[in-house]
């Protein structure tokens, strides 16, 4: 995404939040979105999942997942993540590259590209075919995004 369309959607966004916020009733924007100004944040037996420590997980969550970077293995990689799976997944299952679902929380999920350490076998067919090796090195890695969990 282009940083203008980036912009736009910011944009977009905050004009979505400034609008829902005065028609809600409230005086500035920002107690719409304020945990401890907004009843409608959601709660978990009464505690928002502000006060709760949800946000602090998520936050832990994201460095423990942003502490994979390229250069490292696919070794590596397999403590943080594992392979997401279902029939969603089986278009990344290609051994140089995928889609990894957090191991803590599913839903959170990277794109990896490796670069193979073994070298590549001609197949009779006459494409070629990489063997798996947790040794692989992490050449290119996504920032971590939400999508649903899927599994057969």
């Amino acid at each position: 995404m282009s940083s203008n369309n980036r912009r736009g959607v910011l944009i977009f966004l905050t004009s979505t939040v400034v609008g829902l916020a005065t028609r809600l009733g409230f005086a500035r924007a920002a107690d719409a979105i304020d945990p401890s100004q907004n009843a409608l944040w959601p709660t978990t037996g009464g505690v928002s999942l502000f006060q709760n420590g949800h946000l602090e997980w998520v936050n832990t969550s994201l460095n423990h997942m942003q502490s994979i970077r390229p250069g490292m293995t696919r070794k590596q990689l397999e403590v943080v993540f594992e392979r997401a799976g279902g029939t969603y997944a089986v278009k990344s299952t290609a051994l140089l590259g995928g889609t990894y679902a957090y191991r803590y929380c599913g839903n959170f999920k990277i794109d990896v590209e490796f670069t193979p350490i073994n070298q590549s076998e001609k197949l009779d067919n006459g494409r070629l075919h990489f063997a798996e090796n947790t040794g692989d090195i992490i050449c290119s890695i996504s920032k971590p995004y939400v999508d649903h969990i899927y599994a057969d």
